[in-house]
């Protein structure tokens, strides 16, 4: 498992959310407008002075909460290659501007995937300085909301399980650096397996069943074999299937079957409860 010093040292600082202001020795101070800028903890960590990326060097005052229940998010739990996945972050702060950053990494703490924002609430970019992948954060137009929903794509190739991390700011909004409050937060899911995701949709029933069962494919499922085995581990039956193809299991003693479920793209093993 990642350790949380990965994940600060992968959300970047956040060092100002879209709605949020930096203040410099000067008194200066700069609006992001597109966004939060990315990686600057990185970038000094490379430097060799060891500080981590947890957003406190730019947002003081305040101790930064780890697991935080104000984040809440929506993120696929399994996720299949190559596919699109809407993704929400919600905050239930209360603050008058709040901004968020989300990146999602494999276990080698690289960016994986790709985002899209709308264009007017979020915003994706690439990660100038580490490990040069997508992130997602809210603009100014999206720093008087509280939820921001957008689109993640992930990998072609398989890169094991990922993790999504995301950083959220409630801002006092006081043009200072001081009094803004730091939430984070990271999700893992895994990659569903080949044989998971060609039959991820196949179903067994009635199951408890007595007399027959049916063994549902999905669609455009060909050429396929059920084998079924009792609880001593013997194969008790060997037959083709298609769509609703119906089984005849009432010379079946009761008790705990499995139904391996196969074909050249793959397999899939169901329990069944014979009545």
């Amino acid at each position: 498992m990642k350790k949380n010093n990965s994940f600060y040292f992968t959300l970047l600082c956040i060092p100002i959310f879209a709605m949020l202001f930096l203040s410099y020795s000067s008194g200066q101070t700069v609006y992001y407008v597109s966004g939060s800028p990315s990686d600057n903890m990185d970038a000094l960590n490379e430097q060799g002075n060891g500080l981590i990326g947890n957003c406190s060097t730019c947002h003081t005052g305040n101790a930064v909460i780890t697991n935080s229940s104000t984040i809440s998010l929506i993120v696929p739990s399994d996720y299949e290659l190559d596919t699109r996945y809407s993704i929400t972050v919600s905050s239930s702060s209360s603050a008058a501007r709040q901004g968020f950053q989300m990146s999602v990494e494999d276990t080698a703490n690289m960016k994986v995937g790709d985002f899209e924002g709308d264009g007017f609430s979020t915003q994706a970019f690439v990660s100038p300085i580490v490990n040069r992948g997508e992130a997602i954060t809210n603009t100014g137009n999206g720093s008087y909301q509280n939820s921001w929903t957008f689109d993640w794509t992930s990998p072609a190739t398989n890169v094991g399980p990922v993790t999504f991390y995301v950083a959220l700011n409630e801002s006092n909004f006081d043009n200072n650096t001081t009094g803004d409050q730091i939430h984070l937060k990271q999700s893992s899911s895994n990659l569903l397996s080949t044989e998971n995701a060609v039959f991820k949709d196949l179903k067994v029933y009635p199951n408890p069943g007595q007399d027959f069962v049916t063994i549902g494919l999905p669609a455009n499922i060909e050429n396929t074999i059920v084998t079924g085995f009792d609880f001593l581990g013997k194969q008790i039956l060997v037959q083709d299937v298609t769509a609703n193809n119906t089984i005849d299991v009432s010379s079946w003693q009761a008790g705990v079957y499995l139904m391996h479920v196969t074909n050249d793209k793959g397999s899939i093993t169901k329990r069944f409860v014979k009545q």
